[in-house]
């Protein structure tokens, strides 16, 4: 007897992720999680930006996030365009919610895209990566 089970998958959303900016120009990309339902616990996300434009400020997480800040897991790399934000959820979370915040400033006048990155996870209770 074959049994099918429902996929469940996390997405992440930035917004905004295409950028046109002008040269000192401040602006803030918003991090979304949407679980989908189903219970997500810790997410590490990275993001791709391009370094020659964008610099990155600072980063904030949203309210009940707990930021993991070992090597690996935390990182801010304004010559290379990555950034890393993992953190976990107590208790886990199934509605969509805000992950965190980046503070960028434009080092240059043009237009580019923010990434999310081939190295971001989103885990759930069994630590399965449930990221779509």
């Amino acid at each position: 007897m074959l049994m099918t089970l429902p996929v469940f998958a996390a997405t992440l959303t930035l917004s905004p992720a295409n950028v046109n900016v002008k040269a000192g120009q401040k602006f803030n990309a918003v991090i979304t999680l949407d679980p989908q339902g189903v219970k997500n616990y810790t997410v590490k996300v990275e993001l791709k930006y391009p370094a020659n434009l964008l610099e990155i400020k600072s980063f904030t997480f949203a309210s009940n996030w707990m930021p993991l800040s070992q090597t690996g897991y935390d990182l801010v790399d304004n010559a290379g365009g990555t950034l890393i934000k993992t953190a976990g959820y107590p208790g886990g979370l199934t509605s969509p919610a805000t992950f965190g915040t980046v503070s960028f400033v434009a080092k240059a006048t043009g237009s580019g895209t923010i990434t999310v990155g081939s190295n971001t996870q989103v885990l759930d209770a069994s630590n399965g990566n449930v990221l779509s």
